[in-house]
């Protein structure tokens, strides 16, 4: 054989073993890519499923995509109530302290906007290409971004996004573990919100089961609306005062008797105190069986002068009155203060 000959099997040797080399490379790539996303699908079922706390299981979906997955940064931001924005809402660990929890994002703007919008995935293999990317406080800047829509049983609820500063970061596949990521998150937080609508109810019911017990050792009324007072009032970050009215022999409310009230960090405060009734433009409300938050009493007019000055609101502007109602009769008011403003 000639050593031409030769020289040229031997370069197409190479060429195909070359060919072959990369193939393989390929294939174990796509193999360990695999293996990983299907470890990351594994590692949020396994640690959601043992923790039903709302946020725990957001924190949890975004760590196992940066750590399981390889990305940079993953988020995921849920709708508010009036669902017009999205709020920042879980960040994994490589980009925290950077941007911002909480930062909110109008529906259509950037690509996880465009992904609550359309209710579609929005992918972008190099951002500077897409006409949708929007640049993400704080400084950071990808590669690639991938936004994920969180489709509930009544649409949209949020998104779940994920950033890598390399270009070219997502494939076919990690789309589609990210979309049954997504998938995934949405059935978990629908369960997580049932546990924590049950532990509320069972809550509920341990304190009306409570408060039955102890009323039914009570002797009088007033001991009876100490007793309430103190099972009802225990949690409250409020002041909360029970003020009942006292008749005349028409009938006619002459003044308010506040007995005591509860304060947070002292408990039930005697104050025998006993205030005029007025005759203010809050009563048609409050007769009619409506609460009346007032996030300042300074600032509302309506709010008789008894009020902004008596021990009952002294450094504490923010006043809620629920009224007491029997039968169609009110008899006094629940009353709630704040020392913060704008508490309600």
């Amino acid at each position: 054989m000639s050593p031409w000959l030769l020289g040229l099997m031997l370069a197409v040797l190479l060429v195909v073993l070359g060919v072959l080399a990369a193939v393989i490379w390929r294939q174990r790539q796509q193999s360990e890519r695999r293996a990983r996303n299907m470890r990351a699908l594994f590692e949020v079922s396994r640690q959601a499923s043992a923790n039903l706390e709302r946020q725990q299981v957001l924190d949890v979906v975004v760590q196992a995509v940066q750590d399981v997955m390889g990305y940079r940064l993953a988020s995921i931001l849920l709708l508010d109530e009036a669902r017009q924005v999205l709020i920042s809402s879980a960040i994994s660990s490589n980009l925290r302290d950077l941007i911002p929890l909480g930062d909110r994002v109008p529906l259509g703007r950037g690509m996880v906007g465009a992904a609550a919008v359309t209710g579609r995935t929005q992918l972008a293999n190099d951002v500077t290409h897409d006409p949708h990317y929007v640049r993400a406080p704080g400084g950071w800047d990808p590669g690639s971004e991938l936004s994920v829509p969180l489709r509930g049983g009544d649409g949209v609820i949020g998104v779940l996004d994920v950033e890598d500063e390399r270009r070219g970061a997502f494939g076919d596949e990690d789309v589609q573990v990210l979309e049954a990521l997504a998938e995934q998150l949405v059935v978990i937080l629908g369960n997580a919100r049932l546990f924590a609508d049950t532990q509320a109810n069972l809550a509920q019911l341990a304190t009306l089961f409570e408060l039955s017990q102890r009323l039914s050792l009570a002797h009088d009324p007033r001991a009876m609306l100490r007793i309430a007072l103190e099972v009802l009032a225990v949690t409250s970050p409020y002041r909360v005062t029970v003020a009942v009215f006292d008749f005349d022999a028409a009938g006619r409310a002459t003044s308010l008797y506040a007995p005591f009230y509860y304060q947070p960090g002292e408990g039930i405060v005697d104050t025998e105190q006993r205030l005029p009734a007025s005759d203010d433009a809050l009563n048609p409300l409050l007769d009619a069986g409506q609460t009346v938050a007032i996030t300042d009493v300074s600032d509302d007019p309506r709010v008789p002068g008894f009020l902004r000055d008596e021990q009952l609101s002294v450094g504490r502007p923010a006043l809620a009155l629920i009224p007491l109602i029997v039968g169609a009769r009110r008899i006094g008011n629940l009353v709630l203060t704040h020392r913060e403003p704008h508490a309600w």
